[in-house]
């Protein structure tokens, strides 16, 4: 969230100091539900991750995959623990 003219209302000061308040703090498991939410998402994860390693020669594009799967597996837990 920014301001487009770089002059910031108090207002959406709070509503980015919010935003940032909720990317960058611990968001704990609220419940087990949660948990189990996130356990899966690493599974699949992890599952695809022996996949490609299976299916895809040792290379700089294996290694890209990897990262990219890493990147896929953050947000998705981060998109759950910021917005449940």
């Amino acid at each position: 969230m920014s301001c487009c003219d770089g002059t910031c209302s108090p207002e959406c000061g709070r509503k980015v100091d919010e935003e940032l308040e909720n990317r960058y703090c611990y968001h704990a498991p609220k419940d087990v539900e949660q948990t189990q939410k996130y356990e899966q998402i690493r599974a699949e994860c992890k599952n695809l991750a022996y996949t490609l390693k299976e299916l895809v020669p040792n290379s700089r594009e294996l290694s890209r995959a990897l990262t990219c799967l890493d990147d896929v597996m953050f947000n998705a837990n981060a998109g759950i623990a910021r917005n449940e």
